[in-house]
């Protein structure tokens, strides 16, 4: 199986730099989902059991437009990189699940317009509970398409199942840790916005929706906690080991999250909003880390950055670091000019 895996050509700069932007992005790309799909969920859940959630809260159905651009802008030099650094294996990857992987783009397009529908129905008081339900649903879809490709890239030995299907309708479902690691993302997702929602209610001032912020990060943390030992467990046993100190450098990176993620529980439940964001912040970073070293440690009988070969174009490079500064000011200035112009608006 080995012989289906191939290296790329020379690499335009350091692998290693390479990867480290692909983290850069995709850490605030999956920040940006994570609010997305989990005020997605939060709202559904609320249409359906008609449970209170803050009027501050509501803030999400005017931003998710914004939220959602900029989560598919950082969506696409994360993949630029990816497809650079491991392009033989993510391209193999989205073939065997083409048919899937395809249907992402109208999905994406559709999901983004009935962003603004939600937006304008919200606005106006009018009835948009199918819109919360459709796109809710879409979004957990898309999640897992994504979650699987990337399984599939880590999988090499799985790729044999083309040739018995050609049509591109294949998932990984027979991988373990595939569905803990959805269960994952999606307790993460929930995590995450119910810290928004604390950080939110410390600017409007509104102490119910900071302190239901933050209770509902703590319990879904711990949840996320829960689902992440069963994905651990599921790993194979040797690389399981690895994480668990058989490889000092991956523990190392692992156990120190595990501390981060205590820390930002244990200041979520005094209700200390900048710790507890802080100890997020650092989790998530080193969940980033995590996540490499399992791709790593997955990949290392077929597929090693170390051994690929590259050219460094450092013209080239130094241009794409000036268009992305002057990409950050931009969207920097828009987005202050967006939200400045709605300050003023009632929620």
């Amino acid at each position: 199986m080995e012989s289906l895996v191939f290296y790329p050509e020379k690499l335009p700069f350091y692998p290693s730099i390479l990867n480290f932007l692909e983290h850069t992005f995709f850490l605030v790309h999956i920040l940006l989902i994570n609010l997305i799909l989990g005020w997605s969920l939060f709202f559904t859940y609320q249409q359906l059991k008609e449970t209170f959630l803050p009027e501050t809260a509501r803030l999400f159905f005017k931003k998710k437009p914004i939220l959602f651009a900029l989560a598919i802008n950082m969506a696409i030099p994360a993949l630029l990189f990816l497809q650079v650094v491991y392009g033989p294996l993510f391209y193999t990857s989205s073939i065997i699940l083409a048919t899937h992987w395809m249907l992402i783009i109208p999905s994406v397009i559709f999901v983004y317009y009935l962003s603004y529908l939600i937006s304008k129905k919200s606005s106006s008081q009018k009835p948009f509970k199918p819109f919360i339900f459709i796109q809710a649903f879409i979004l957990l879809y898309i999640a897992f398409i994504l979650v699987s490709n990337l399984t599939l890239l880590e999988n090499p030995e799985k790729w044999h199942v083309y040739f018995a299907n050609r049509k591109g309708t294949y998932l990984p479902l027979d991988i373990p840790y595939l569905y803990f690691k959805y269960l994952h993302f999606l307790a993460g997702s929930l995590a995450v916005s119910g810290l928004s929602l604390g950080v939110l209610g410390h600017y409007k001032n509104d102490k119910i929706c900071l302190i239901k912020g933050l209770n509902l990060f703590f319990y879904l943390t711990l949840l996320q906690i829960g689902v992440g030992i069963a994905f651990l467990l599921s790993l194979p046993s040797e690389i399981r080991g690895l994480f668990l100190g058989n490889a000092p450098k991956v523990a190392f990176f692992f156990y120190l999250s595990i501390v981060f993620v205590i820390g930002s529980l244990y200041f979520s439940k005094k209700h200390h909003l900048k710790l507890t964001t802080s100890f997020f912040i650092l989790t998530l970073i080193f969940m980033v880390v995590n996540r490499f070293n399992l791709r790593t440690l997955q990949l290392s009988s077929y597929y090693q950055t170390e051994l690929l070969q590259f050219s460094p174009q450092m013209d080239v490079f130094l241009l794409f670091l000036l268009f992305l500064g002057l990409g950050i000011v931009t969207v920097y200035y828009f987005l202050k000019h967006s939200f400045s112009k709605q300050e003023g608006r009632k929620v």
